[in-house]
């Protein structure tokens, strides 16, 4: 009995021994995907990156037809929408700010919810100056700061680190 143990310690020794001889380096570190790689469906990596780029693309274009959408209707709700929805969408953080530079272009008077929406965008993007910033001009608006407005903001700081 003894020597059938000493032949399968063996064996798998030689097998741990042929496994991490292949690899170079970290033995944590992942192996790179190449443009043959597949993922679990079958589609290669190149056709994964390929259809994400369309549908960003589709994506910003959307975007940008909604804010001149908001445009044309010149309503507060409207943009505040928007900044809630591309506030909350990953590679939108921008176009929240545009709907809110732009609504200011229309002569509308942001509101609480329109601040306590870009700082939530803001918390969501890491951004801590451009939350300060906002939080700053919530006195040139007299919009009174609750503990929704100090909820984000701390958010905002949590998130960043």
């Amino acid at each position: 009995m003894a020597s059938i143990f000493g032949g399968l310690k063996r064996k798998r020794d030689e097998d741990e021994s042929s496994s991490h001889s292949s690899r170079k380096g970290n033995i944590f570190q992942r192996p790179r995907a190449d443009e043959s790689s597949t993922d679990v469906s079958g589609n290669s990596i190149k056709e994964i990156l390929k259809q994400q780029k369309k549908e960003d693309s589709k994506m910003r274009s959307q975007a940008r037809n909604a804010l001149a959408n908001a445009a044309k209707l010149g309503q507060l709700l409207h943009y505040n929408k928007l900044i809630i929805d591309m506030g909350n969408t990953r590679g939108l953080y921008g176009y929240a700010l545009a709907a809110y530079n732009e609504m200011l272009e229309n002569k509308l008077k942001p509101n609480k919810f329109t601040f306590a929406n870009l700082l939530n965008a803001c918390a969501r993007a890491s951004e801590v100056e451009t939350a300060r910033k906002f939080f700053a001009e919530m006195e040139k608006y007299d919009i009174e700061k609750d503990e929704i407005i100090f909820t984000v903001l701390m958010k905002t700081y949590c998130n960043a680190g």
